[in-house]
């Protein structure tokens, strides 16, 4: 067995989907250094060696990603591989084997960012090819890469992302909405997501308007930012009374508002990988969700995934499981065999033939 040294970068907090790739193949991968790039210098641990960014004036995160992180890591020779753990740090460039995992290149064929934003990060996905080997967290991202930039998918490997199946797992529905001070009485539905305009959460309101004409006891629960727009239409459909919004809920708690819930709906136009899916999934939830990008390769009911403008076929699906128990138990059935196969250990393992690959 080959012993190295790998040094895995990220520049993303561990309770984000990027972070918590990063920390979770560090903490399942032996003979690894997270070199954590943070608004603090707090430290962590040993393993982790965490950086203050760059202060810029403007466009903090994506010129610290071009410029002062490739810099400040510059002096890596003394590790076997460096890993850079997500596509903003191809500018990496150091003298050794180098892997980069990719979760999407989304900012090429979505407008969530500033146009100038996604140019730069146009410049920064024009850089992955540099890296020995390339991963991909779905087909689905593979595809993209093998599209928009034509690499030689023999360098391209996919590896699922794991799930906390510790945190996220079944529990007791009325202990659950107890503890959350949530009403026992009514039919929860439930949307994890931010306010970018590729998870589509006006769909949600949409979908949920129309559920809420047939399921009069019904509320939404949404977990994620919010703004004008979003706030403008839930007022304007009148569910002021039925919607919950909260944001900056810890993993704890979120996996208490999956217990809660009768039903997860998840309309997303783009996915590098889903993790409210495997969440609400391991967790023992029915869910709909789009048809598009990674989201078919996680859910095991097919029938399930709808077009994401097609609010009717959303909210018939809803009303059906909502009032069907019995279907509701096979799709959550189904979805927890299926959540089963997506684990940190396995991530970890696969990965670490890729660094054995890279110095082969």
């Amino acid at each position: 067995m080959i012993s190295m040294k790998v040094a895995i970068v990220t520049d993303f907090k561990p309770e984000s989907g990027l972070g918590r790739y990063a920390f979770e193949l560090h903490k399942n991968t032996k003979n690894t250094k997270l070199f954590y790039f943070n608004s603090s210098d707090k430290k962590v641990n040993k393993d982790i060696e965490v950086f203050k960014k760059a202060n810029y004036p403007i466009l903090k995160t994506t010129l610290n990603e071009m410029f002062y992180i490739p810099n400040k890591l510059k002096n890596l020779s003394n590790y076997d591989v460096v890993h850079a753990s997500n596509q903003f740090l191809s500018k990496i460039n150091v003298n050794t084997k180098k892997v980069i995992t990719v979760h999407d290149i989304n900012s090429l064929f979505c407008s969530d960012f500033h146009p100038i934003i996604n140019y730069f990060h146009k410049k920064i996905y024009d850089k992955i090819d540099n890296f020995n080997q390339i991963i991909a967290v779905s087909k689905n991202t593979k595809r993209q890469l093998q599209e928009y930039y034509n690499f030689d998918k023999k360098n391209i490997e996919v590896i699922y992302e794991g799930i906390d199946k510790k945190r996220f797992k079944p529990r007791n529905k009325i202990e659950s909405r107890s503890k959350l001070k949530l009403p026992l009485d009514k039919k929860i539905i439930l949307h994890v997501g931010s306010s970018l305009g590729r998870k589509n959460v006006e769909g949600v309101i949409k979908i949920f308007y129309k559920i809420k004409k047939i399921e009069k006891n019904s509320i939404l629960i949404r977990i994620g930012d919010s703004n004008r727009r979003i706030d403008t239409l839930i007022n304007n459909y009148n569910l002021n009374n039925s919607v919950i919004q909260l944001n900056n809920v810890s993993e704890n708690l979120l996996a208490l508002y999956y217990n809660s819930s009768d039903l997860f709906v998840f309309p997303s136009y783009f996915e590098g990988f889903g993790f409210p899916i495997l969440e609400a999934m391991a967790s023992g939830v029915a869910i709909i969700a789009s048809n598009r990008s990674s989201i078919p390769e996680l859910v095991e009911n097919k029938e399930f995934l709808f077009n994401p403008n097609n609010m009717n076929l959303f909210a018939k699906a809803a009303i059906e499981i909502l009032s069907n128990n019995k279907l509701k138990y096979e799709i959550i059935q189904k979805n927890l065999k299926k959540a089963k196969k997506f684990d940190w250990k396995i991530t970890a393992k696969k990965t670490y033939k890729i660094y054995k690959r890279c110095l082969s």
